[in-house]
């Protein structure tokens, strides 16, 4: 059967090449067999349909995209979604049997994958990591947080800081959250310090499956973004943390923690709000990390103002 193809434009950094060189990859990577559907969006995810995976983790190398997660859509058929850095279409691309099928397929996609609103002016700016030291340990925080009690007057930049925290907690906003994070980690920490000897390691929420939703997704794009290798599954959580009056504290035995891979390694231990430390000191003691193995990186750190 005879397959038709439609492409849209594309960006195109000089160094990356021209137009030409980049359809010739496409078509090397893409059998013609094969129904590939990719629909981008301009958060910069995209969703796609293959039926071939190899040819799209194929594309996914050669443009260096970054496959995330997949779903059966209800017709039966697996679609996913990715995210791109540079590279990319303004619009679709497809090879079907008809345009027709193609209508159907972007369909799915964007029932699925497209995000509901985007408007990156609703979140705050880049900005460069601010130091603070933890009991001698060196950590870091991108935004001040302002709890919604504060007599602070909030700056529109803080309340839209706000928002970004308050939203990722929920894994409303990891990509978003994670663009401007790493963004400040990459001016930060030279090449030498995001390595295969370091691992990203999240501060996990109080609840396995609100923790899973907050950091699954969220360290996986800040180790893509970043280079530093995803060590999110290093620490388990088989519980609850207990509770103790109004705060949260860490139950060890409820932690499982793969110590092999932690052998050797430089740890940016990663949490959404600095505010007592508490957490953040228990999780480096558990894992035996001295101060010069160990960064503590905070989205936010709580203003008491």
């Amino acid at each position: 059967m005879q397959q038709d193809r439609r492409l849209g434009s594309f960006l195109i950094s000089a160094v990356e090449g021209n137009a030409f060189s980049v359809l010739d990859n496409i078509k090397e990577s893409v059998r013609k067999m094969t129904e590939l559907v990719i629909s981008f969006y301009d958060d910069g995810s995209f969703g796609y349909y293959c039926s071939k995976p190899q040819d799209i983790e194929k594309l996914s190398k050669q443009f260096d995209w970054l496959l995330s997660k997949t779903r059966i859509d209800q017709s039966g058929i697996v679609t996913g979604k990715g995210y791109y850095r540079t590279q990319r279409f303004t619009a679709l691309f497809w090879q079907c049997p008809s345009f027709e099928r193609s209508r159907e397929i972007e369909h799915i996609l964007d029932n699925t994958w497209a995000p509901l609103s985007y408007d990156d002016s609703y979140f705050p700016d880049n900005v460069s990591l601010t130091h603070f030291e933890k009991d001698g340990y060196k950590c870091y925080y991108l935004y001040d947080y302002y709890r919604k009690s504060t007599r602070h007057l909030r700056s529109d930049h803080e309340k839209r800081a706000r928002n970004l925290i308050y939203k990722m907690k929920y894994g409303w906003t990891s990509h978003d959250a994670v663009k401007r994070l790493a963004f400040a980690m990459n001016l930060q920490f030279p090449e030498n310090m995001r390595t295969k000897n370091h691992l990203i390691i999240p501060i996990h929420a109080s609840d396995p499956v609100e923790s899973y939703w907050r950091y699954a997704e969220f360290c996986k794009l800040l180790s893509w973004y970043t280079g530093i290798p995803n060590g999110y599954d290093v620490i388990k959580m088989i519980g609850h943390k207990l509770q103790s009056g109004t705060k949260t504290k860490i139950n060890i035995d409820h932690l499982e923690i793969d110590r092999d891979k932690l052998m050797g390694k430089y740890i940016y231990l990663i949490d959404d709000v600095y505010t007592t430390g508490t957490s953040f000191s228990t999780m480096v003691k558990e894992l035996g990390l001295t101060k010069g193995l160990v960064v503590g990186i905070f989205l936010g750190k709580t203003s008491l103002e």
